[in-house]
């Protein structure tokens, strides 16, 4: 299994967590290249200010991202905390990425298969996708229990998946158990590449209302889930908690660098 990219890419770090600095045109191209060379065990991280939180917490969620392929900065919190230390961390939104793909991979005739969500769901969301995009190739769909798989069950299912021959292999199961997952799959599942998007399969399926492009553009989408998605006060404080560390963070950096000048 080869981790490493074709390209070297500029990663910052946010409270010592890898953000990578690329455009989509850089992942899409990079993915073609380890499609076309039929290379398995890459990974995307969708990284967002709560994943990030996370990961300043959990040493295994830590080694997700940090093992990551691309390190996908996906919200304006991510963003804002880049600037406070001083670094410009473009904003790649994980379900803009499964867009992007889907219709990338018309033409190059890509293969997915959807993991994840209720019973109906990853097929819901194969149809709608399809309606977008005419010509996408669905090469499998699984909604796996509530409960943890067996081992047998487990076994069986990356069969299923191997024998479809994906491309890409899209995991939605919620922050902290898709990446689990996907961390657990590596070298496992003969794919290319594993993205875990939770949030893409509730908004192209209509489970979740997405935010209006103004919302999203301006990066306020996390207020309007909020009205209309209370749990979602618990995440915002993670990220809330995050913003006073990261403060904290670039005052001392701050402070260390102007005593040193005064110090010369």
């Amino acid at each position: 299994m080869n981790k490493k990219t074709t390209r070297k890419y500029e990663k910052v770090n946010i409270l010592n967590v890898p953000l990578t600095c690329c455009s989509f045109a850089d992942i899409l191209g990079e993915m073609e290249i380890i499609i076309y060379k039929r290379l398995i065990g890459k990974y995307i991280s969708i990284t967002n200010t709560e994943s990030v939180y996370h990961a300043t917490r959990i040493p295994s969620h830590f080694n997700y991202i940090n093992n990551a392929d691309f390190s996908c900065c996906d919200g304006v919190g991510v963003v804002l905390a880049g600037k406070m230390l001083g670094d410009n961390i473009p904003r790649m939104h994980g379900p803009d990425l499964m867009l992007r793909c889907s219709e990338c991979g018309v033409d190059k005739k890509w293969r997915h298969f959807f993991y994840g969500g209720r019973d109906g769901v990853p097929e819901l969301l194969s149809e709608k996708l399809s309606e977008k995009f005419p010509g996408l190739i669905t090469a499998g769909t699984y909604s796996p229990p509530f409960s943890p798989l067996t081992s047998d069950e487990d076994e069986a299912v990356i069969n299923q998946i191997n024998r479809a021959k994906p491309d890409i292999l899209w995991v939605g199961l919620g922050l902290l158990k898709q990446e689990q997952w996907i961390a657990e799959h590596v070298g496992k599942i003969n794919v290319p590449w594993m993205i875990g998007v939770g949030a893409a399969f509730d908004f192209y399926t209509g489970t979740i209302k997405r935010a209006p492009r103004f919302f999203r553009r301006i990066g306020l989408e996390w207020l309007y889930r909020l009205a209309f998605e209370p749990r979602m006060l618990k995440r915002n404080l993670y990220s809330l908690s995050l913003f006073f560390t990261v403060i904290q963070d670039a005052l001392r950096q701050n402070y260390m660098k102007n005593h040193r000048h005064l110090r010369a």
